[in-house]
């Protein structure tokens, strides 16, 4: 209930303020087109063997990359919203899709009070910017998601499901986060360069999916 009511307050916090302020159009399409990838993503997600959960969604990659570039109500508005929209569309249960959605934002907004004080100047400030965020989100979703799958009926204590989830999910999120950082550079350089991305992301998934396989 706390995470779901924060969370959700912290989503449509993120919407009123992405919707009610003035932005470029390189921005507005840059969030659309940030949207609808992890909109995809989401609805794909990539299995991973050994985690509790139902796989990682390649939408991380574009969550990040949306913090640096746009800030975190865009982002958020990525975050979450993406997954919201797939789960509504997919009908699952009423109170995983309020726990994720509130999960994400939490993470989001998480991720905006600390991007503000990381110096973002020069290709190193990119880096770490990407870095630090990808970090925040990975581990407050770490946290978060693990005690709701902890509560609802698995077997292993709670420290012992961190250590699993993170085991297992530690080097596809590292993957994803260097696929970030290339994101900004190139949206920095020339946004409609983004798309050449596509092949690393299924990459990324193809190499996920034999491992889950073999």
């Amino acid at each position: 209930m706390p995470v779901s009511v924060v969370g959700v307050g912290a989503f449509v916090a993120a919407t009123l303020m992405f919707v009610t302020r003035a932005h470029s159009a390189t921005e507005v399409v840059g969030v659309l087109a940030f949207g609808l990838a992890s909109t995809f993503a989401e609805r794909y997600p990539v299995p991973v063997e050994g985690a509790d959960a139902n796989g990682v969604s390649l939408g991380f990659v574009f969550a990040v990359a949306a913090l640096v570039l746009f800030g975190w109500a865009p982002a958020t508005f990525i975050y979450a919203g993406a997954y919201t929209l797939v789960a509504l569309l997919d009908r699952r249960p009423a109170v995983r899709t309020v726990f994720n959605c509130g999960a994400f934002s939490i993470s989001g907004g998480l991720a905006g009070i600390v991007l503000p004080h990381i110096d973002g100047s020069g290709a190193t400030g990119a880096g770490v910017q990407v870095a630090a965020m990808a970090a925040v989100l990975y581990v407050s979703n770490l946290i978060l998601v693990t005690a709701a799958i902890s509560v609802s009926g698995s077997t292993l204590g709670y420290l012992k499901l961190i250590r699993s989830n993170a085991r297992w999910t530690a080097i596809p999120f590292t993957l994803m986060a260097s696929t970030a950082l290339m994101l900004v550079v190139l949206w920095e350089r020339t946004p409609w360069l983004f798309a050449a991305l596509a092949g690393p992301l299924v990459a990324i998934s193809l190499y996920q999916r034999t491992t889950y396989k073999a």
